[in-house]
């Protein structure tokens, strides 16, 4: 329910994040029509005619797709005599296919775990082996990209990339302009990604941006979706830029052993395209939004969401514990800290024994404040900033879910967050709105901000769960060793040089430099295990055997004469158009590796009855796969900057269609001028 009545500010009775009442909840949360339509029409207010679009995203996607999907194949089997001769193991092809979108759609669970479903679902139908399921697991390029995995940890490790960050990004009279910063952040973040793993671009950069606005009064949301945009485009100036990449050249391998694509042949697309991309956010950066972090509107408005008090020596609660003081069972407060000689102890549990002068910090309604203080010998205290907390043992830090935390789909409560990490959640960001409401039972998303009372080491130990975004205290940590950075640049660079010059295989060249990283002291066997990412890898796997079910069931025949039926009067370009379009609609929608496994079957079948130019259409296949600037849940870095940029979905679609119209243009227009 609406409530017109609640307090302008207030936070969350069980003190995991702060809630707004003049923020309109998603439609969903409405619990009658009367809420829905009141809803509704202050949504269109605030966003005009963005609100249609908002509007037809919340509603269930995947009953969407999935009715456009079932409508094309009946109107493709009643028009086309192809798909009435396309026998049962194409349609239980399709079947399954459908329902792999509709349920990656969904994001349900992780995607290895759909695609290897899929696999079983195509195994007991008889349309693929065992075998063929087991084929990718061997292939090159999944080697590749596991071995590029465990190279880009070693950058990682030696800290060279915060390294570029300190420098990268103006400082004095010129952090002034918003598009020099603009241009000092995007051009060297795309030169990194055309060697390193995204996601690490992303998340090392983060701190960096959030630290630079902090400093200027700038909005990181004039920032961090160009930064995202910039390293998915600069992942495309190489072959080893993107995980995409290095799939449709193992695919390729496989079909056509015979044709080499260049490793930096693709970067006669990539390269425009990133001048594009740079070009476009300088011009267009009014279309991005201009709001303040999640730590920074905490700072500001602290006194409205945190109440703290004193306790008197003569006070009933001194010696008693939490639990028993009844501190526990406020109706509309939640103890999240206690301030113990200077120093702040965030591991309240109900059996923390009160002492006098202890300092509690408590979230919750203003208007639930005078049932504490009813308790004799508490007294209201000042409001201390924690934002301001200079303590050696907890840190106020603003992190990000990783896309790999086992923390997605859970409750705070049941992740036991308090006891298992050591830190108190103080409050919680989710599409760029606080999430109003009680948070306790709220299930964790990928891309949630989390505004966490932590000890300084908290990211270091759960790295896997969370990416830091800005530390409101500033530890000033930061320490390098320059024969380390050198030595791990070497180990990626060198690599790729040699196998762009000769005949050796990156996976061999790569080989070379884990194994100096290794006997350097840079890596450890465990950091390298660890930092292979094996549910990335399933997933990459996985999708090969989705692409030989799709090539063997005639499935991938059927769809390239349907193509070529469409748009194959327009030629080369209409055929390259024809890859282009659905590609880039099912990237920003799935997992890229997913597109990749059902589209390359069907350019593979257009390039070999048409006689389209191989290099042309899996350049385009390459570069539309990555093509995730419309829909935010496409592509992880994009759910990354989401929460500290603040966006909500119709800001991607506002920001990112038009720049995929000029891209577009540029991918269908290079490659046909010089390859076809």
């Amino acid at each position: 329910m609406i409530d017109d009545d609640a307090p302008e500010r207030c936070l969350s009775p069980d003190g995991s994040g702060f809630i707004r009442s003049d923020k309109v909840p998603p439609l969903s949360a409405s619990s009658n029509l009367i809420d829905l339509i009141s809803a509704s029409n202050r949504r269109a207010k605030r966003y005009g005619c963005w609100f249609i679009v908002e509007t037809f995203l919340s509603v269930t996607p995947s009953v969407i797709v999935g009715f456009m999907l079932a409508a094309l194949l009946v109107m493709l089997w009643g028009f086309d005599e192809t798909w009435r001769a396309l026998n049962w193991q194409g349609w239980a092809t399709l079947i399954v296919t459908i329902g792999l979108v509709l349920v990656l759609l969904r994001d349900v669970t992780h995607p290895a775990v759909v695609v290897m479903a899929a696999n079983l679902a195509l195994v007991s139908l008889g349309v693929i082996s065992m075998d063929d399921v087991c084929e990718g697991f061997g292939n090159t390029g999944v080697v590749t990209i596991a071995i590029m995995l465990i190279v880009s940890e070693g950058i990682k490790e030696t800290k060279a990339l915060d390294l570029v960050g300190r420098y990268i990004l103006p400082k004095g009279k010129q952090a002034r302009y918003l598009w020099w910063a603009q241009i000092r952040l995007l051009f060297p973040v795309q030169c990194l990604s055309a060697f390193l793993n995204n996601t690490p671009c992303v998340s090392m950069n983060i701190p960096v941006v959030m630290n630079y606005c902090k400093t200027t009064g700038r909005s990181p949301s004039k920032m961090l979706m160009p930064l995202s945009f910039a390293v998915i485009v600069g992942g495309l100036i190489t072959l080893v830029g993107t995980s995409t990449n290095m799939m449709v050249v193992g695919m390729l391998a496989v079909v056509a052993p015979d044709v080499k694509l260049g490793m930096f042949e693709i970067g006669y697309i990539g390269i425009p395209l990133s001048i594009i991309t740079v070009l476009y956010t300088i011009l267009a950066s009014g279309l991005l939004p201009d709001k303040e972090s999640l730590s920074a509107f905490f700072e500001q408005n602290q006194h409205d969401y945190t109440v703290t008090v004193v306790v008197q020596k003569e006070s009933v609660v001194v010696g008693n514990t939490i639990g028993g003081a009844g501190l526990r069972s406020l109706s509309g407060l939640f103890l999240f800290a206690i301030e113990r000689n200077s120093e702040f102890l965030s591991e309240v549990n109900p059996d923390t024994v009160i002492l006098p002068q202890d300092v509690l910090y408590f979230t919750g309604a203003v208007k639930s404040v005078k049932e504490l203080l009813a308790i004799d010998g508490l007294q209201p205290g000042e409001h201390t900033k924690i934002a301001g907390v200079q303590d050696k043992t907890l840190r106020l830090m603003e992190v990000v879910l990783s896309p790999f935390s086992n923390l997605l789909g859970k409750t705070i409560k049941e992740s036991q967050f308090r006891t298992k990490y050591k830190a108190s959640v103080v409050a919680v960001s989710r599409h760029g709105e606080p999430i109003k409401g009680k948070l306790g039972n709220l299930r964790l998303e990928q891309g949630d901000l989390l505004l966490v009372l932590a000890p300084p080491n908290f990211i270091r130990d759960y790295s896997s769960h969370f990416l830091l975004i800005a530390e409101m205290s500033g530890s000033g940590l930061f320490t390098y060793i320059r024969w380390q950075v050198a030595l791990s640049l070497v180990c990626l660079l060198v690599p790729v040089c040699i196998s762009a010059v000769t005949k050796v295989p990156l996976a061999t060249a790569g080989m070379f430099g884990i194994f100096i990283l290794v006997i350097s002291g840079l890596l450890t066997v465990q950091q390298c295990l660890k930092a292979i990412e094996g549910l990335v890898l399933i997933t990459v796997a996985g999708s090969f055997a989705l692409s030989i079910a799709i090539t063997s069931s005639g499935a991938a025949v059927t769809i390239a004469s349907s193509i070529v039926k469409l748009v194959g009067h327009w030629g080369n370009f209409g055929l390259l158009l024809g890859i282009y379009l659905p590609t880039v609609a099912l990237t920003n929608i799935m997992s890229n590796a997913a597109v990749v496994a059902l589209m390359f079957p069907i350019v593979w079948s257009l390039v070999s009855s048409t006689g389209l130019s191989v290099k042309a259409a899996m350049y385009v296949l390459m570069v539309s796969a990555s093509s995730c600037f419309i829909l935010p849940i496409g592509y992880q870095t994009n759910l990354m900057v989401m929460g500290p940029g603040s966006y909500k979905m119709v800001d991607f679609i506002k920001f990112g269609t038009p720049l995929t119209l000029l891209l577009g243009i540029a991918t269908l227009v290079i490659p046909w001028a010089m390859w076809c």
